[in-house]
């Protein structure tokens, strides 16, 4: 979150941003989101949650962001365990 602060502060300047990082690999990873289900509806989510942290102030160790950074971690997981219930034959299928 603190990386697409940044980044927002440098478009804001017209310096656009050219790099991947790959945090959306290492988010899924540490998620253990399997590619299967790392649909266009939960990368969607993913780029949601994410913009939330624009309007907090850009703090130097971002512990303000704590509170979303966990709001989002638990929205992303809930959605992916919503997605294997109603596509694998789980419990809300």
């Amino acid at each position: 979150m603190r990386i697409d602060q940044n980044i927002a502060v440098l478009r804001k300047f017209d310096i656009e941003v050219y790099f991947d990082l790959g945090l959306l690999n290492i988010v899924v990873n540490l998620m253990g989101i399997s590619q299967e289900n790392m649909s266009d509806s939960w990368m969607g989510l993913y780029v949601t949650e994410l913009s939330k942290c624009l309007s907090f102030p850009i703090e130097p160790l971002g512990k303000n962001l704590f509170p979303i950074a966990k709001e989002c971690y638990m929205t992303l997981r809930n959605f992916n365990f919503l997605k294997n219930d109603y596509d694998v034959g789980g419990a809300l299928s």
